[in-house]
C-alpha cells in the first residue's frame, strides 16, 4: 500500500523522462544498469519506478532492491572497495502497467528503503555515473494475436461457510515522526476479529501488531517489534498462542528477543523466552 512517493523522492536521486506523448504499456521486469562507486563495504541499492501525473502526484509502479555485496550473485559475496567503479544490474519486480499520455516516468534511487529492507550497517554514499547507466523498460506494444486471446471463465468456488462475528475486525496504519531525536516509526495494527464457524461451532481469531522504527541518521537504531496472537476453541474450551519478537542491530550483529505463550481458558500453560545473536555477514 505505497503512499504518494514525493516524500520518499525528497531523499532520493531522481531522473524524470520527458512527457509521454502516448500511452506506454510495460509488461515484465524493468532492468536497471548502473555504473557506481560506494564509500562503504556494503550498501543497499533501492530503485523505484514511478508514474508522475501532470498535477504532481507520484505513484509507485514497481521497485527493486540489491545488497551491493551480492552484486555478483548470492553465492559470491564481496565487499565494495571504496572509490572503485562497478557496473551493477538490478531487475525490478515484474509488473504490468500503462503510463498514460501526458505523464512522466520517474526513476528514484536511494540507499535505504526501510522497513521493506533493513538498512546497511553504516550510511553509505553512492555516486552514479549517469552517462554510463541505463534503464531498460519491457515495453509491450499491442500484438495482432491479442484479439484472439481467450476470455477467462468464471472461477468456481464452494459456498462460503456460515459464520457469526463475535468481535469485528479493524486495521490501523500510521507514521509517527519524533522531531527531537529524528526517529521515524511505522505502526501497523491488524485485527481479523473473532469469528464462530457456525456448522462446527469452532471459534477462530487473529491479531497482529508491528512497529518499525529508525533514527534518520543512525542505522544502528533500527528496531522491529512484532506481536501476533491466534485464538481457537469450541464451547467452554478456548485456547490462544501469542508471540512477540524484537529485532535490533549493531554494525556487526543482529539481536533477536523472542517470547512465546500458550493459553488455555485464560490461564497461561506454557511460556518460553530466548535471545539470539546473528552475524550481519555483509548484510
Amino acid at each position: 500500500m505505497p503512499l504518494d512517493q514525493r516524500w520518499d523522492d525528497g531523499g532520493s536521486l531522481i531522473f524524470d523522462s520527458e512527457l509521454m506523448t502516448e500511452a506506454t504499456p510495460i509488461l515484465g521486469a524493468p532492468l536497471l544498469e548502473l555504473e557506481i562507486t560506494c564509500d562503504k563495504p556494503t550498501a543497499i541499492l533501492a530503485a523505484r519506478l514511478c508514474d508522475v501525473s501532470p498535477s504532481g502526484e507520484v505513484t509507485r509502479v514497481t521497485y527493486g532492491l540489491l545488497n551491493l555485496s551480492h552484486r555478483d550473485g548470492h553465492q559470491d559475496l564481496q565487499p565494495m572497495e571504496a572509490g572503485k567503479s562497478y557496473c551493477v544490474r538490478l531487475a525490478m519486480n515484474e509488473i504490468g502497467y500503462t503510463f498514460p499520455s501526458g505523464h512522466r516516468i520517474r526513476l528514484s534511487i536511494s540507499t535505504v528503503y526501510w522497513p521493506i529492507a533493513l538498512p546497511a550497517p553504516e550510511r553509505a554514499r553512492l555516486t552514479v555515473r549517469a552517462e554510463a547507466s541505463h534503464v531498460h523498460l519491457p515495453i509491450r506494444t499491442p500484438q495482432p494475436a491479442d484479439s484472439n486471446l481467450p476470455v477467462f471463465k468464471t472461477p468456481e468456488a464452494s459456498a462460503p461457510m456460515a459464520t457469526t462475528v463475535l468481535r469485528p475486525g479493524s486495521a490501523d496504519r500510521f507514521i509517527r515522526i519524533d522531531l527531537v531525536p529524528s526517529v521515524v516509526s511505522l505502526t501497523v495494527k491488524r485485527d481479523d476479529g473473532l469469528v464462530r464457524l457456525d456448522p462446527i461451532g469452532t471459534v477462530v481469531g487473529h491479531e497482529k501488531h508491528m512497529i518499525f522504527s529508525v533514527a534518520e541518521n543512525d542505522p544502528s537504531t533500527v528496531r522491529t517489534e512484532v506481536y501476533e496472537r491466534f485464538e481457537g476453541g469450541r464451547g467452554a474450551w478456548q485456547t490462544a498462542v501469542e508471540g512477540r519478537t524484537v529485532l535490533t542491530a549493531t554494525k556487526t550483529d543482529f539481536h533477536l528477543q523472542i517470547d512465546f505463550n500458550a493459553i488455555e481458558n485464560g490461564d497461561r500453560i506454557f511460556c518460553k523466552s530466548w535471545s539470539e545473536k546473528i552475524s550481519r555477514d555483509l548484510v
